[in-house]
């Protein structure tokens, strides 16, 4: 057997530099100063403190703003939106916090994903045009702040059914003025891009518009970091096809087209090494609860996937660096051990992800 080209030895140590560097880098990224004011890039803020929980899920819905245009949940796909409930003749705490939106309109980056919805208690005087009129009052942005009007039962099942904020028209024998019509929350309730309420601020509290902040980038940055568990399991993915057809390549005498399935499964299991860290150093761990009585299987399946995949580094770095420098017979010794058990890691890696993620999705505490 021929010893390796000189350009696949500086291929090899190319491929080992690169994942030593990532690594490195990943640590390197860990150890960034957190920001936390309204000009950093969304997310940037430290999330050591506990994820926001989800608190339930909003219903669909279909009403319609200030420009006539109908809102429903699917509007707000993808979108983080903060919501209260006011209507425009209240005297009292509407006024408060509508200008207490106006100050997250203000606050919050207008490129960033955020929507801000306020609902009316009041949907036979607070018509489209009025909705408009009063939002101009506040500097709301169209298409960025959504006065949704629509038929009353509507309204309520969104109000009270899905966001759980109080709208209760008020006993004539208690109404201090003649606008003293309606009871309702003062609370805002702030909802995900996948229509799942996270948390709830009261207008009355005077850090809100900073709470509100550090909710929001904490939002942004698990939108941010979803794209990883699935580049994650891809790349794992990538691994094993090409340790599959690697096995297969040798066995039949094609070294060529080995050694490049190998290098290719280097490379991808280094990215993901990279993409791991980043990803979990950020996001913190995804705890499986549910179901019960699949958890022991479940953490017996992490268990083993994490610690072979501590022992896989030192193998293949060895395997690699034996065909390096033409130590065939060695290599092949070694690699008996290397390949099952990276085999292994990379398959376990792609099932854990749709455990978690698909299976049994688990959701944030």
């Amino acid at each position: 057997m021929n010893p390796p080209s000189r350009s696949l030895q500086w291929a090899v140590w190319g491929g080992l530099a690169v994942t030593v560097a990532a690594v490195l880098a990943a640590f390197l990224l860990q150890r960034r100063p957190p920001t936390s004011t309204a000009a950093s890039e969304p997310g940037a803020q430290s999330t050591s403190s506990s994820r926001l929980p989800v608190l339930f899920q909003i219903p669909a819905f279909a009403l319609t703003n200030q420009d006539q245009q109908r809102v429903m949940l699917s509007t707000l796909s993808g979108q983080i939106w903060l919501a209260d409930i006011i209507f425009t003749r209240c005297a009292g705490p509407c006024l408060e916090m509508a200008r207490r939106t106006a100050q997250l309109q203000a606050l919050l980056k207008p490129e960033w994903p955020v929507r801000f919805v306020t609902l009316t208690t009041d949907p036979n005087y607070d018509t489209p045009t009025v909705l408009r009129a009063h939002g101009q009052r506040f500097g709301a942005v169209s298409g960025r702040w959504h006065f949704l009007t629509g038929p009353k039962k509507a309204i309520i099942e969104l109000a009270v059914g899905g966001l759980k904020l109080t709208a209760l028209d008020k006993d004539p024998a208690k109404q201090e003025d003649p606008n003293d019509l309606f009871i309702h929350s003062t609370q805002f309730v702030l909802v995900d891009g996948a229509g799942r309420a996270r948390a709830l601020f009261e207008n009355e509290d005077p850090e809100m518009n900073g709470k509100v902040l550090q909710a929001v980038q904490q939002l942004l940055l698990e939108q941010r970091l979803s794209v990883f568990p699935p580049l994650n399991a891809a790349l794992n993915g990538l691994s094993a096809c090409c340790l599959l057809a690697g096995f297969i390549l040798i066995r039949r005498g094609r070294i060529s087209g080995h050694r490049f399935c190998m290098l290719l499964a280097l490379t991808a299991s280094t990215v993901f090494l990279a993409c791991y860290l980043y990803y979990h150093f950020h996001a913190g761990r995804t705890t499986f609860r549910d179901p019960n009585w699949f958890r022991p299987i479940y953490l017996t399946l992490l268990l083993t996937h994490t610690l072979l995949a501590v022992a896989i580094l030192p193998l293949i770095f060895v395997t690699v660096l034996r065909a390096a420098r033409g130590l065939f017979e060695r290599h092949k010794k070694i690699a008996r051990w290397t390949w099952p058990l990276w085999m292994y890691v990379s398959v376990t890696g792609v099932l854990i992800y749709f455990l978690l993620y698909h299976i049994f999705p688990q959701t944030p505490l």
